[in-house]
């Protein structure tokens, strides 16, 4: 199942998925990328982080999707072969006709497209209403994510993306971020959703998919950590309350790939519908080696780090280079040893929770800080 959100802001388009699908197969893992439990529901299917659900279709046009995965793959890869033929909307009527005569279908899409640079589409077509797409909306949710913690979800992410007047390039970290933040606190996965989200951005000139980022969980109090020497966790080891953890996430060839100190591994989420290359090719690019060493880097562009004792982010903006800046220092002591030395400020920060509000509200704290400022 799944959680999608899409939004348009000024004149450009956004969009960000997670990676949770149900299917009858026994769990890779027993966790999540996060620490979710991955488990058998009640009906003895599995949910788990396994599956991609944003696909680039052309260079101006993404779509994402809910639903049967086959049916997904399927109507996306005939939808792709088909970009440029005719208007989105009668593609997708004309696909939808062909696929529907094998059988009913369960599917939901969101297509965003910025094929004219100055009217962006967002479109999204249900099956069960196929004769009815809803045409060129500002923000939509698809999925099988429902309740509180769906609307709680949808609140926060339109208060900071809409409310706030944020730098456009930043929206999408700050959007996965706080996703991220409702997969840690509530477990996303017994809810048929959840695992590693990613995201992408359409403007009037590019399509681009988020920047790497890396997630450090914390806990909220340093109190029995040394404030100078705090060390993640090794990467081939779960985790103690006392250690972080890190996830790194990034998109390479338009393949998601996450690395996770949680999980102990790192995974690729490779379909077909994405690749402008083959799998063997894109392997043989981005081998395990290669992938690996850009791990032990850390040298992603956005840190997000999330409290696991209450629902709070700080976000710190690097150039993308070495992890050495006025906020952190990061070092590779060798091995899978890994050592992060932190500023006053930044500790402060971490430790610092969400402001009270009214008993309606869920509280939530957001801080960001640029450390390419001299």
């Amino acid at each position: 199942m799944t959680f999608v959100v899409a939004w348009k802001y000024q004149n450009e388009l956004f969009c960000i998925a997670d990676t949770a699908i149900t299917h009858p197969r026994q769990p890779g893992n027993p966790v999540s990328s996060f620490g979710e439990s991955q488990h058998k529901q009640d009906d003895g299917h599995t949910v788990e982080e396994t599956g991609a659900k944003i696909f680039r279709l052309s260079d101006n046009i993404a779509i994402a999707y809910s639903g049967v995965v086959d049916d997904a793959r399927r109507f996306i890869k005939l939808l792709k072969g088909k970009i440029g033929l005719a208007p989105i909307p009668k593609l997708i009527t004309e696909i939808y006709r062909e696929i529907s005569i094998q059988g009913d279908i369960s599917l939901e899409l969101i297509i965003l497209d910025n094929s004219s640079s100055t009217n962006p589409e967002m479109i999204v077509w249900k099956s069960e209403t196929p004769d009815d797409p809803i045409i060129d909306c500002e923000f939509f949710s698809i999925g099988s994510l429902t309740g509180s913690i769906h609307s709680d979800m949808i609140l926060t992410l339109q208060k900071y993306m809409q409310e706030y007047r944020l730098p456009l390039d930043d929206y999408l970290a700050i959007s996965l971020g706080i996703s991220q933040t409702f997969v840690i606190h509530n477990n996303l996965m017994q809810y048929y959703a959840g695992g590693a989200f990613f995201g992408i951005h359409l403007s009037s000139n590019r399509l681009k998919w988020q920047d790497d980022i890396t997630y450090i969980l914390h806990p909220s109090s340093f109190a029995t950590i040394r404030a100078q020497n705090i060390s993640l966790a090794d990467t081939n080891s779960l985790p103690t309350a006392a250690n972080f953890n890190k996830i790194t996430l990034i998109i390479r060839d338009n393949v998601p790939v996450v690395s996770s100190s949680i999980s102990g591994t790192y995974k690729c989420f490779l379909d077909t519908n994405s690749l402008e290359i083959t799998p063997d090719q894109w392997d043989d690019r981005w081998d395990h080696n290669r992938l690996s060493t850009y791990f032990k880097s850390m040298a992603s562009k956005y840190y997000i780090f999330i409290s696991l004792s209450w629902l709070s982010i700080v976000i710190v903006k690097t150039n993308g280079g070495l992890p050495d800046n006025k906020f952190f220092r990061y070092s590779n002591l060798g091995g899978d040893s890994h050592q992060f030395t932190f500023c006053t400020e930044l500790l402060n920060l971490l430790q610092r929770p969400p402001p009270k509000v009214g008993s309606d509200e869920k509280s939530f704290r957001l801080e960001i800080r640029d450390a390419t400022d001299n």
